[in-house]
């Protein structure tokens, strides 16, 4: 059985054709290298939260175990804390990264039912800033987080909530690895 020059041809294109799709296909699903930032928060974490509301500093102590998820497009956070005379508080944060442009941006959901979506930036390869506002009413709430990594196994956390440009709430957070 003869095959003519053009059957040939049309094979070898497709499988060229076929091997390259699936080439591209594994490097667009291989996260990037920025998310490597993202995965110093893996692992199990305790630490002290401190937070001041009307010149009143209130402690307590915090945890979180971290993960990657989404094939290590994303990291989640899970947070637990026992605060005083308000009881038990649970939050999840993810982040991820943007493939198409320098942004970090991170989703939280707590046990008070607040959500938040930030967005930020690395402004080191130690220090991630991230930002959401959202009006509520006539009123814009605003607020700001700081990572600062100081270590593989120790970070520091500072948000600040304004509410209508004025500090309302300052809340700082000392964690280490377990």
């Amino acid at each position: 059985m003869k095959l003519s020059k053009s059957f040939i041809l049309i094979f070898i294109f497709i499988a060229i054709l076929s091997i390259s799709k699936s080439a591209t296909a594994q490097v667009a699903n291989k996260p990037p290298d920025r998310m490597k930032m993202l995965t110093a928060f893996n692992g199990e974490w305790k630490g002290e939260m401190v937070t001041v509301v009307e010149k009143k500093k209130i402690k307590y102590k915090l945890s979180h175990t971290s993960e990657k998820v989404a094939g290590g497009w994303g990291v989640q956070l899970t947070e637990v804390a026992m605060i005083p005379e308000k009881g038990k508080y649970q939050a999840a944060r993810i982040f991820s990264y943007s493939a198409t442009g320098d942004t970090t941006y991170m989703y939280t959901i707590d046990s008070n039912g607040e959500t938040w979506f930030y967005k930020g930036i690395w402004e080191t390869t130690k220090k991630l800033l991230l930002k959401a506002s959202h009006q509520s009413g006539a009123t814009m709430i605003e607020k700001t987080i700081s990572y600062h990594f100081l270590s593989p196994k120790e970070y520091e956390l500072k948000s600040i909530t304004k509410t209508e440009g004025k500090p309302d709430d300052i809340v700082e957070i000392k964690m280490l690895r377990q």
